[in-house]
């Protein structure tokens, strides 16, 4: 089972480790990297295309899967239950990653970071750079 951070910074970074561990995996492997967690899986089906989304309910957050065109894992998001802290984040990631002005993302352990707006909350993405696999 992964190790989850309980502590301010250190959690985020946590957060972002774990949202980097799900991606180009499939449901069974990352049903397995959080075998004490409650899951939900969500299946859209749209005009065009056809959407699979994992949801693991973690301590103080939610983290998201996105299965688009396969089996894996092609994007991860986290969905945090307070963003009091939202600011605060956004300066530790800034000052702790490489920062991409014309594409507004953050470079971290092989993989860009956005923040994206969703319904009024923000939302933490991570996919894996260009030219990169994560993991």
């Amino acid at each position: 089972m992964l190790k989850q951070f309980p502590s301010h910074h250190s959690y985020l970074t946590g957060l972002f480790s774990l949202a980097n561990t799900v991606l180009n995996r499939d449901e069974l492997e990352i049903r397995k990297l959080f075998p004490n967690k409650d899951i939900r899986v969500i299946n859209e089906i749209k005009k065009v295309s056809k959407e699979k989304l994992m949801e693991i309910r973690l301590d103080k957050a939610t983290l998201s899967c996105a299965f688009r065109q396969g089996k894996l894992c092609e994007e991860s998001y986290i969905f945090l239950d307070s963003p009091t802290e939202l600011y605060d984040y956004i300066d530790f990631c800034t000052s702790e990653f490489p920062y991409k002005d014309l594409v507004d993302i953050w470079n971290l352990m092989d993989c860009d970071l956005q923040i994206n707006e969703m319904d009024k909350e923000f939302i933490f993405t991570l996919r894996p750079s260009e030219n990169k696999v994560c993991n």
